[in-house]
């Protein structure tokens, strides 16, 4: 028999999933690129774009993870949610470099108070439903994100049918608004607040025990940060790719649907495949797909250039699940959105400095060759950060009491 207070919760985790499906329910993602450039944005100007976005995230992430941990994290969530129905307004009169800043600042402002919020109310409102693993809230956050953004993709597609850019952006508008339906009725869970009036010995308090919680850890952090980029590059030059091969515009979202399908799948079995053939073996395979991934995309071939994709995509569902899991698994509650947001952080310092130079080299190298230097940089973060991960992963294996 199911308690109250343990249906309470457990509708609090549906409401997080649902409200963080609604969020990334990008319909005007497929088209994203060629859309910027209808408004006159070249391929450095989009990743420029993407730099900027990536800027006012790193710093508006940490502030608004700690403000959700001490003053809140419904209020972050609702703040969030609000910024990102107005960003998305924005789109409908945008025209041009700066219209499209505005659009992605409210973008910026939402991520940043709902990234690390929501999971901290996922994963401790599951724990408190009694849930086997609060673990699972971590996959099931990613696996619900991941099938919203394939179904928008594909509804992208059928939208591009009957009408054209037009209809998806307002399409685009009206589902920015649908999160905070969803986030009033989100509850508070319980739990250590940290004191508004020591915010030093707060941030100390953080920062010591990122830097002091174990080996595992600390290159848990580390990987997060760099090893992401070698996912984030592929998925803005994908529909570079596409339309190199000629693919009609219409087909995109079929294409990028399918692709954040296999990423929802990946993620989804994350926590059963860690169980059945141990984090290592799975660090393993997040290392190398990539740099498969970089090679199968600068392949002619367009068999070789979608399995090239996919292999991204699958990386990506059960790196993120199996990273955020290992983080969340060895940080305290009081601080958790805050120490999420840090995470945020690492990898949006990295994408804003890196990610203007990796559109600068598409644009001045034939794109096979670029893409060859991207397998590149991902060979070197596998062999660099992921095995000593995976070395680090065993060695803590071997010391867990039996």
């Amino acid at each position: 028999m199911i308690s109250n207070e343990n249906r309470q919760w457990r509708n609090n985790v549906r409401l997080v999933l649902g409200m963080s499906c609604m969020r990334v329910f990008l319909v005007i993602m497929p088209i994203v690129v060629p859309f910027f450039q209808s408004k006159g944005l070249d391929m450095q100007d989009v990743f420029l774009l993407q730099a900027a976005f990536m800027a006012l995230v790193l710093v508006l992430e940490v502030p608004s993870g700690y403000v959700a941990d001490v003053w809140g994290r419904r209020g972050a969530l609702l703040a969030g949610c609000v910024a990102s129905g107005v960003g998305h307004t924005v789109l409908l009169f945008a025209d041009g470099f700066w219209d499209l800043f505005v659009f992605e600042a409210g973008m910026a402002v939402a991520r940043s108070l709902i990234s690390g919020a929501d999971l901290a109310v996922a994963y401790e409102s599951s724990r408190l439903a009694g849930d086997e693993a609060e673990g699972s809230a971590v996959g099931r956050l990613f696996a619900w994100q991941t099938v919203a953004e394939a179904v928008a993709a594909v509804l992208c597609s059928i939208v591009l049918v009957f009408g054209d850019m037009v209809h998806v952006v307002l399409l685009q508008v009206f589902a920015g608004w649908l999160p905070l339906m969803l986030v009033l009725r989100i509850v508070e869970p319980p739990r250590e607040v940290l004191e508004a009036s020591h915010h030093a010995e707060n941030f100390r308090r953080v920062f010591t025990h990122l830097w002091q919680g174990g080996t595992v850890l600390r290159l848990t952090v580390l990987v997060w940060c760099v090893w992401g980029l070698t996912t984030y590059y592929a998925v803005w030059l994908l529909q570079t790719v596409w339309q190199n091969q000629q693919l009609a515009l219409v087909h995109f979202g079929y294409l990028w649907g399918g692709y954040w399908l296999v990423a929802a799948a990946a993620g989804r079995w994350a926590s059963g495949l860690e169980r059945r053939l141990g984090a290592p073996a799975l660090l393993v395979f997040c290392g190398a797909a990539p740099v498969l991934g970089y090679l199968g995309l600068a392949c002619p071939d367009a068999l070789t250039s979608v399995v090239g994709g996919m292999l991204f995509f699958a990386a990506r569902g059960l790196g993120v699940v199996l990273l955020q899991q290992a983080f969340n698994a060895r940080v305290p509650d009081a601080f958790r959105a805050t120490a999420n947001s840090l995470l945020g952080f690492g990898f949006s310092i990295a994408a804003a400095i890196t990610g203007p130079l990796a559109g600068a080299m598409v644009d001045a190298w034939p794109l096979s060759h670029a893409l060859a230097a991207l397998a590149v940089f991902s060979a070197l973060v596998c062999g660099c950060l992921v095995t000593p991960l995976v070395l680090a992963v065993r060695r803590a294996a071997r010391r867990a009491p039996a």
